[in-house]
C-alpha cells in the first residue's frame, strides 16, 4: 500500500475515532457550518481555527473582513481547506445511516421474539418468568450498589471542599491576627484599652474620616482579598510588615477623595445634539491650554488658566481650526509648544501651528481612516499614526514621507511611543492585541501582550515598564511589559462598541463609558474608586437632565494639576472636574 493510502487511512481513522468519542449533539456541532447551520460542505478554515462551507465563507467575505464566529480579521487568501473536517463528515453521515439500521434491526428483533413467547407453553412461560425475576433482582441490586458508591463519593468530595474552605478560613484568619498584632507592636496605645480607644476615635472623627470609612465598607469583601493577596506575596519574601505598609496605602489613595465635582463647562458645540461626539482632549506641555477635536470637523482650543479662574458658567476657545473631515485624535508636542497634530478619518495627519491657526504640513499616506496619533515624548520631530488600513506610520516633521512602517493583518486602532526610549513603540489592534516594537527592527514584535477579548482602542503608559489598555470588552488592563503579563483587570465601566477615552495619572486611571459617565480607578484596585455621570443638555432650555443614550468618549488628566480631569461626551458637552477630598 502506498503512503498516500496509508495516510488517508491513518486520517479516516482518526477522524472516525474523534467523532466516535463525541456525544450526538457536540458530533453534530462539530460538523455544522456555523453560517448555514447544516453539515459542511467542502469545508474552509480560518486562521483562528473556525471552520465553515466553502460557499458560505466566500459570501461572508464578499461584504465583510472579519470571522462570523470571532470578528477576527479575515479574508480569502486566509483561508485552507480543512480535509480533515471532511474526512469527519464522512464517517458522521456513516455512522447515521448505520445507527439507522441498528434501530430498525432491534425494532424487528423485538417483534420475532414476542411471536416467540406466543408458541410457549404455561411452564415454559414460567420458567422464564421466573429467569427474567432473577435477572430484575439482580439488576437492581447492581443499581442500588451504583447508586451507593456515587452518593459515597458526592459525600467524600463535599467533606474534602468543606476541609479546604476551612483551611483558606483558618489561613485568612491567621492574616488578620498577624496584620493585627504587627500594627499594635508600631503603635503600643492600642494595646491598651482598645475597644474605648476605638469608640473614642469614632467620636472625635471628622466627616472626612467618616467618609472615608464608608467607602471602604462598601467594598469591604474586596479589599479584605487585597490584603490576603499581600500577605502571600509577602510570605514569599518574608516580609509581612512591607504587606500591611502597602495595603495602608492602598486604603488611603483608594479612599482618600469622596467624588468628583464639575469645575467648569467648555463650549465646543453651538447646540448639543447627537452628533457632536468629542474624539479627543489633549493638553499642551505646560497645561496652559487645551485642544478638543471631534465629528464635528473644528479643533478648538481653551486656555486652561482662564477657564479655571472665570467666573462663568460657559467657556469659549481662543481659538479655533476647521478641518474638511471628521477628526479622530490630537498630540501636542512635548518640546515645540505651538506644534498641534490631528488625524482625521480620510486618512490624513495634519500639523498645525496652533498659535497662528495654519497648517504646516500635511502627511497622507495611509489608505484609510487613522484612529491615533502621538508625538514621541523623547524626539521632538518624530510621530506615530495608527490606521484601518493595519499599519502603523512612523514620521518625521522634517519631511513628508514616512520613515518607516510597520504592518499588521489588522485594523490598528491606538498608538503611542515609550515615554523615555525613543526606539520603543506600542499599539493596540481590532484583534484584540496589543503590540510593542523596536523601530531599529520591525520585522518582528518585541512584545505581543494577549488577554483582551475584543478589539484594544486605547493604549497609555504608565511608567516605563507598565503600560493600560482599554478595550471593548468592558475591561482595562495593566500589563508588566517585560513579563508580557496582566497585572490587574479593572472592571465596572460599560463599554461594548465605542471609543470612550483613557487616560493615566501618577496613581489613576480614567476612562469613559457607555452609560455617559467617566469612571476612576485607583491603578492597585481592578473596582472603580469614583464615578461622575455626564448628564445632558436640553438644547432648547439649557437644563440639565439624566441621560444614558448618550457616552463619555474622551477623558484627559492635567499633567500639572493631576486632581483635575477634562471629560467629554457624544453630545458634546465638555467638563472641567475636580477630585474632591471629602464634605
Amino acid at each position: 500500500m502506498s503512503s498516500k493510502s496509508n495516510n488517508q487511512l491513518s486520517s479516516s481513522q482518526s477522524s472516525e475515532r474523534a467523532t466516535s468519542s463525541l456525544p450526538s449533539s457536540s458530533t453534530e456541532k462539530a460538523v455544522e457550518c456555523p453560517i448555514c447551520f447544516t453539515t459542511l460542505k467542502d469545508s474552509f478554515i480560518t486562521p483562528c481555527q473556525h471552520t465553515f462551507c466553502y460557499e458560505c465563507i466566500s459570501k461572508h467575505l464578499e461584504t465583510k473582513s472579519s470571522c462570523p464566529s470571532c470578528q477576527s480579521y479575515l479574508v480569502m487568501s486566509l483561508l485552507k481547506p480543512n480535509y480533515e473536517v471532511d474526512e469527519a463528515v464522512k464517517v458522521y453521515e456513516q455512522r447515521r445511516k448505520r445507527s439507522r439500521s441498528h434501530s430498525y434491526s432491534a425494532s424487528t428483533d423485538l417483534q420475532h421474539w414476542i411471536s416467540q413467547v406466543d408458541n410457549l407453553s404455561a411452564e415454559e412461560l414460567a420458567v422464564l418468568i421466573e429467569d427474567l425475576k432473577n435477572k430484575k433482582e439482580q439488576r437492581e441490586k447492581a443499581e442500588k450498589r451504583e447508586d451507593q458508591f456515587l452518593l459515597f463519593e458526592f459525600l467524600q468530595q463535599a467533606i474534602s471542599k468543606k476541609e479546604a474552605t476551612v483551611r483558606r478560613l483558618q489561613d485568612e484568619l491567621q492574616v488578620l491576627v498577624q496584620s493585627k498584632q504587627q500594627l499594635e507592636s508600631e503603635y503600643p496605645l492600642l494595646q491598651q484599652n482598645k475597644e474605648s480607644a476605638l469608640e473614642e476615635h469614632m467620636q472625635s472623627s471628622s466627616s472626612l474620616h467618616m467618609n472615608r470609612r464608608q467607602r471602604i465598607m462598601e467594598h469591604f469583601d474586596y479589599l479584605e482579598e487585597r490584603l490576603y493577596t499581600l500577605h502571600q506575596c509577602s510570605e514569599s519574601h518574608n516580609n509581612i510588615g512591607a504587606a500591611l505598609d502597602q495595603f495602608r496605602e492602598d486604603l488611603y489613595k483608594f479612599s482618600k477623595y469622596a467624588g468628583l465635582q464639575c469645575k467648569a463647562i467648555l463650549k465646543h458645540a453651538e447646540i448639543p445634539n447627537i452628533s457632536n461626539i468629542i474624539s479627543s482632549i489633549e493638553f499642551d506641555r505646560d497645561s496652559e491650554y487645551i485642544a478638543t477635536a471631534g465629528v464635528t470637523k473644528r479643533i478648538r482650543i481653551f486656555e486652561f488658566g482662564n477657564v479655571l479662574e472665570s467666573v462663568l458658567d460657559t467657556h469659549y476657545p481662543v481659538k479655533e481650526m476647521v478641518s474638511p473631515t471628521k477628526l479622530s485624535c490630537l498630540s501636542w508636542n512635548s518640546y515645540i509648544h505651538n506644534h498641534l497634530l490631528s488625524s482625521d478619518y480620510e486618512g490624513v495627519v495634519t500639523l498645525w501651528d496652533a498659535i497662528t491657526g495654519q497648517t504646516l504640513n500635511e502627511f497622507e499616506e495611509h489608505e484609510k481612516r487613522i484612529w491615533s496619533v502621538d508625538f514621541s515624548k523623547v524626539e521632538p520631530t518624530k510621530f506615530a499614526s495608527a490606521s484601518d488600513d493595519g499599519k502603523v506610520k512612523i514620521w518625521s516633521s522634517l519631511q513628508l514621507h514616512s520613515v518607516s512602517t510597520i504592518e499588521n493583518r489588522a485594523n490598528v486602532c491606538c498608538v503611542q511611543f515609550h515615554p523615555t526610549l525613543e526606539h520603543l513603540i506600542s499599539f493596540g489592534c481590532a484583534d484584540h492585541q496589543v503590540y510593542m516594537y523596536d523601530l531599529r527592527q520591525t520585522k518582528q514584535a518585541l512584545h505581543i501582550l494577549r488577554g483582551h477579548r475584543k478589539a484594544v482602542s486605547y493604549i497609555k503608559f504608565f511608567d516605563d515598564f507598565h503600560l493600560v489598555s482599554a478595550s471593548t470588552d468592558n475591561t482595562l488592563k495593566l500589563w508588566n511589559i517585560s513579563q508580557s503579563s496582566v497585572q490587574r483587570t479593572f472592571q465596572g465601566h460599560q463599554n461594548e462598541k465605542n471609543f470612550v477615552g483613557l487616560s493615566t495619572s501618577d496613581e489613576y486611571i480614567a476612562c469613559g463609558s457607555e452609560n455617559n459617565a467617566v469612571y476612576v480607578y485607583y491603578k492597585e484596585m481592578g473596582i472603580p474608586m469614583l464615578s461622575y455621570r455626564m448628564n445632558s443638555e436640553n438644547p432648547l432650555t439649557g437644563e440639565e437632565t439624566r441621560d444614558t443614550t448618550h457616552f463619555v468618549s474622551s477623558v484627559c488628566w492635567c499633567p500639572k494639576r493631576p486632581q483635575l480631569i477634562v471629560v467629554a461626551n457624544s453630545q458634546g458637552t465638555i467638563k472641567v472636574l475636580e477630585l474632591i477630598a471629602g464634605s
